[in-house]
């Protein structure tokens, strides 16, 4: 069971990056902003994450069958990392975007292979409610992710 809640730990990363969107392009919009953006950019900002999941879906299926699992898991972990950096780092619409994307790739990539291993790892009556975990999950990324964002500045909630 433990396994297969830290797999399914990985969907906290998706509602976190969904949920961010809605702390960053009210603060992007604010003329005081260091970095202001336009509603043109502020769409790109918020929809890129789901047009990356695809993309990234294609590769993680590639990836859990030359990798492996749990390795795949841990490799999505990568592109992540450096895409929170990117983001809490950034200067410009570019590097927010360099960093969106990477962290919708990311998503991809981790949750598909934390769905089937836990699938492989569970015991036949813990399965299915371990696997529909992920959206409770998620729902809790996003929760931490609105709570940080009301007292924080998107800088750091990206930290």
């Amino acid at each position: 069971i433990f396994s297969a809640i830290i797999a399914a730990a990985f969907h906290i990363v998706i509602g976190i990056s969904l949920a961010y969107s809605a702390i960053l392009i009210p603060q992007l919009e604010d003329p005081s902003s260091d970095i202001v953006v336009t509603k043109s950019q502020s769409s790109w900002i918020a929809s890129i994450i789901v047009i990356m999941v695809p993309i990234g879906s294609l590769f993680a299926g590639v990836m859990m069958e030359f990798l492996g699992r749990l390795n795949t898991i841990k490799l999505a972990a990568v592109p992540c990392i450096i895409g929170w950096i990117a983001i809490a780092m950034a200067d410009s619409f570019f590097w927010i975007m360099v960093g969106r994307v990477l962290t919708g790739f990311a998503c991809a990539i981790g949750t598909s292979p934390a769905i089937v291993y836990i699938t492989e790892v569970s015991r036949p009556d813990m399965r299915g409610s371990l696997i529909s975990s992920g959206p409770t999950i998620a729902s809790l990324g996003m929760v931490i992710a609105y709570a940080k964002g009301a007292y924080l500045n998107w800088r750091l909630v990206a930290w």
